[in-house]
């Protein structure tokens, strides 16, 4: 079952993957090469504004219960990411001066930042649909949320080419605000039709201090995921942006097997933490799905330089090299999933939170000192290091937490 339900979310998103590499590989061939680095840090920034609320997607399913859960509880994380968009809304165009003016160095990308930010806060509309259709298993249903926007981003894209329109930044963002729009509007009135209402609000304020250290760890773990590119943003050039960011659409490869993992090992974590024979099963299973995986992503090692020539054109062929290091750091990632589960499980948001509070601090380290030593290829090099660190320690939490399983279920 575990394989099946795998597969299932990797063709899902296999479509959704493929669609992101070809608006990638659109932009890269109409917009210049500064264009294209300023829309790879606009795309970190929105993604960065979705995925800081992801804590509450992961303890929504990792507490799975059944139907009933879901439409009791549905709604208090449904309000949460609202409040989270108004927010946003509200005090984006401050936020985004300030990004624009210390972090793009260029305070005429304001209203760019603002429109990528606010499409950010819907895009959490869209996962707390899609969370309501993993916690119930139907990992079908999950994987067409999370491939829909990118249709639709795409349909505008060749839509904008048919006319025979240049593609701007502004038009750009425009088209990702109104596609992120749409769907959070759609999958809002079928969240309001399928939950129960709140029928406590000092039970979602309960929730909401109980995610309080996952929602601060969630910031750092993000900060850590992109880290990287934070500091190339403010030590090198656009141009040398453009040129990483198209070695991590490689990886993006990769990642439709490994990044899936987690989507699957999220909703099982909790009854192989019954006893030591499911833990066992349950890292069996993993342990199958990655010796397939390493085979998979050494084929994509091989291939990384015909990956990137068809992506983004032979002008960024050199980057494979980047691109490799990458790849081998999306699988270090992906070997920690199934135990970070275990720990969002065991409700160890104190652990969670040091460990990526410390995964910060040696990732910033490991990568200013080696991009000073090596440029880019130091930089993907101080990420793979840091994120073999992060598994050493990931392993030993859990490990310290799992002693007193029983032998066997009840």
């Amino acid at each position: 079952m575990l394989f099946k339900n795998y597969f299932t979310i990797v063709m899902g998103n296999g479509v959704s993957r493929l669609l992101s590499l070809l608006i990638f590989a659109i932009l890269a061939r109409q917009l210049s090469v500064n264009e294209l680095g300023l829309y790879s840090l606009l795309i970190t920034i929105m993604m960065f504004a979705s995925e800081v609320m992801s804590p509450f997607d992961s303890y929504f399913v990792s507490q799975l219960s059944g139907k009933e859960y879901i439409r009791n509880n549905i709604n208090i994380f449904f309000k949460t990411k609202v409040v989270y968009s108004a927010a946003l809304l509200l005090t984006g165009l401050l936020l985004s001066y300030l990004i624009a003016k210390y972090f793009l160095k260029d305070t005429g990308n304001t209203r760019y930042v603002y429109l990528f930010l606010i499409s950010g806060g819907f895009m959490t509309i869209l996962t707390c649909y899609g969370s309501m259709h993993q916690a119930n298993e139907d990992f079908l249903a999950f994987s067409l949320v999370n491939t829909l926007y990118n249709l639709g981003i795409f349909v505008a894209l060749i839509c904008i080419w048919s006319l025979k329109l240049k593609v701007n930044m502004l038009l750009l963002s425009m088209v990702y605000l109104s596609v992120m729009s749409l769907f959070a509007a759609l999958y809002s009135v079928k969240i309001c039709k399928t939950s129960h209402k709140v029928s406590s609000y000092s039970e979602a304020i309960s929730k909401f201090v109980t995610l309080k250290s996952l929602l601060a760890a969630s910031f750092i773990r993000l900060l850590s995921n992109r880290i990287d590119l934070f500091l190339i943003a403010n030590l090198l050039t656009v141009t040398e942006i453009a040129k990483y960011s198209v070695a991590t659409r490689v990886p993006s490869v990769s990642m439709l097997f490994v990044g899936n993992i987690m989507s699957i090992t999220v909703s099982r974590a909790p009854s192989a933490l019954k006893s030591k024979d499911n833990l066992n099963q349950y890292l069996a299973a993993t342990a199958k799905l990655y010796l397939a995986l390493a085979i998979i992503v050494s084929a994509v090692i091989v291939f990384s330089p015909f990956i990137i020539r068809l992506i983004a054109g032979g002008q960024y062929t050199d980057c494979y090299k980047i691109a490799d290091i990458l790849i081998l750091q999306t699988l270090v990632t992906g070997l920690v999933s199934p135990f970070t589960s275990l720990l969002y499980s065991m409700n160890l948001t104190g652990e969670i939170f040091r460990l990526e509070m410390l995964r910060l601090v040696y990732s910033s380290l490991s990568i200013v000192i080696l991009l000073y030593w090596y440029g880019l290829t130091g930089a993907a090099s101080g990420l793979l290091l840091s994120s073999l660190l992060n598994m050493l320690l990931t392993l030993e939490a859990v490990r310290n937490n799992i002693k007193n399983l029983p032998e066997s279920s009840p």
